[in-house]
């Protein structure tokens, strides 16, 4: 029986770094003849789920351990023992000791003594489902190893444990403690439109309890289609159903789902919307977010859901002709750098009506493809498909004018470009006719 140790891991080259150190050289001694396998630094935010399968991926060992690299399981060897017979994951301890910032120090620079003493005791957890996991590898390929849809610090490992409980017979938990060395963590992470989007998706995966239901849901992640269409809006009654209605006759390509993201905080409207058009769901925000809020949970919707695309659509823009999604979406395959593809308006702002539209502002930003213009010039929010993956791992930011800082960031990869669908001479592919209000709608 061959055994590996898979740990999920973003170096920072200071604390974090020295307790990995620690922890690597703890396993070596006590369990030579196991592989120890580092999975890769993905993701911005760090995906742990995205970490995990690449290192399961880098090895073909019957008994997998995941294990964070802050972390110390004595009775990790018993848990792989139950694995191997029993077929079950099996958490290898009935509580997480939380070291404290002294005790941590004293264990790095040597310390030899009790460990689970009151006074070197931060927190404890009964009911922790992490920090080290024993699956056999046939049940981690069963349930599809972690869903990448979870990013950042988020219910991945809720979300792993109910699968491995649901469609592996159950998880087997032993006696025994698991030690965790202290290090800072973040105030905010549970406050993260990632973590709010996996949150989410968490509670509606983890509601299933039929393992054929489950399965099926879980096998939608490995083998996604179509498009997610995204309609913004804050309760304008004569835009939003114009919108609906244009772009429905227009848009071409296998369209997964439509929604609303409404800001309005209006339940009648929202009622309307779904009489209106049932097929439709309505996902409303608290109310009154503006356009950063409300673009946090766009965002975190489309994360959240998992369909490969979004095509995303504000309540006052109208498509002008027919629009190809799966055109587009086959030149962004084509060209990864590629981070969204846009359509174009028509000219809207003053500098732009005075030369004529938004390309003729510095006709030299812009590159001519056969069916594209690609640019650096600006992230827009003109409709415009985007991928989940880019999406899922770049929340919009919660901060004035969120959408230059958004461009920032996107642009802080010097590869990343922005597209605009057709070619330069077009006509505009939309028109939008909404009141400018600034900062909200």
């Amino acid at each position: 029986m061959s055994v590996a140790v898979l740990v999920p891991r973003r170096a920072d080259g200071g604390h974090r770094d020295r307790l990995w150190d620690y922890c690597r050289a703890w396993w070596e001694s006590e369990y030579p003849g196991w592989e120890i396998v580092e999975g890769g630094d993905i993701g911005d935010p760090f995906s742990r789920s995205a970490s995990i399968n690449d290192a399961a991926r880098r090895t073909s060992a019957d008994v997998l351990v995941i294990a964070d690299s802050d972390v110390i399981p004595p009775e990790v060897g018993a848990g792989v023992k139950v694995a191997a017979e029993t077929g079950r994951a099996v958490l290898p301890f009935g509580q997480r000791v939380e070291l404290n910032q002294r005790a941590t120090g004293m264990v790095l620079d040597g310390f030899n003594g009790r460990w689970d003493v009151r006074q070197n005791v931060a927190h404890t957890w009964a009911d922790h489902v992490s920090s080290c996991v024993v699956v056999p590898r046939a049940l981690f390929d069963r349930v599809g190893g972690f869903d990448e849809r979870f990013v950042g610090w988020s219910p991945e490992d809720r979300q792993f444990h109910h699968a491995c409980r649901t469609l592996g017979g159950g998880v087997v938990r032993l006696p025994g403690i698991v030690f965790h060395l202290w290090h800072e963590t973040s105030l905010r992470k549970k406050t993260t439109p990632e973590w709010l989007a996996g949150n989410a998706m968490w509670n509606r995966q983890g509601g299933i309890v039929d393992p054929g239901a489950l399965a099926s849901e879980l096998a939608v992640r490995e083998r996604p289609g179509g498009v997610l269409v995204v309609f913004v809006s804050n309760g304008r009654t004569d835009c939003l159903p114009r919108a609906i209605e244009s772009f429905g006759e227009h848009l071409a390509g296998d369209i997964a789902a439509r929604i609303v993201v409404d800001d309005s905080g209006d339940p009648d409207w929202h009622a309307l919307i779904r009489h209106r058009w049932p097929d439709i769901e309505v996902c409303p925000t608290k109310g009154g977010t503006g356009f950063g809020g409300a673009y946090r949970r766009v965002w975190a919707e489309i994360a959240a859901r998992g369909v490969p695309w979004a095509f995303v659509i504000e309540e006052d823009f109208v498509a002008t002709r027919p629009v190809d999604l799966g055109a587009m979406q086959a030149v962004m395959d084509d060209r990864p750098n590629l981070v969204q593809m846009a359509l174009r308006r028509q000219a809207w702002f003053p500098g732009e009506l005075a030369v004529g539209g938004v390309i003729e502002l510095n006709p030299d930003g812009y590159t001519d493809h056969d069916e594209h213009l690609e640019h650096r010039e600006f992230v827009t929010t003109n409709p415009s498909l985007w991928r989940h993956e880019f999406v899922a791992r770049h929340p919009w930011p919660k901060k004035p004018h969120s959408e230059a800082v958004f461009a920032r960031e996107v642009f802080a990869n010097p590869d990343a470009v922005s597209g605009y669908w057709g070619a330069r001479g077009d006509d505009p592919w939309v028109i939008h006719d909404g009141e400018r209000t600034g900062s909200g709608y």
